[in-house]
């Protein structure tokens, strides 16, 4: 799923993973492939730990 996010979308996703503390804010079209990959859950969870060891809840 990670490489079919728009361009800078797999990027935003792994700096959610490594900053839980940052309030960040996605474009439209990232916010829109990253709901749409939450809603794969169980792919959603495991690119999650591959990119930083942990799950990312909105």
């Amino acid at each position: 799923m990670i490489g079919q996010y728009p361009l800078g979308a797999g990027s935003f996703l792994a700096l959610m993973v490594r900053s839980p503390d940052a309030f960040l804010v996605p474009t439209l079209d990232i916010d829109l492939a990253w709901h749409t990959h939450q809603l794969m859950t169980i792919r959603y969870q495991k690119d999650c730990v591959v990119l930083g060891g942990r799950y990312v809840d909105q």
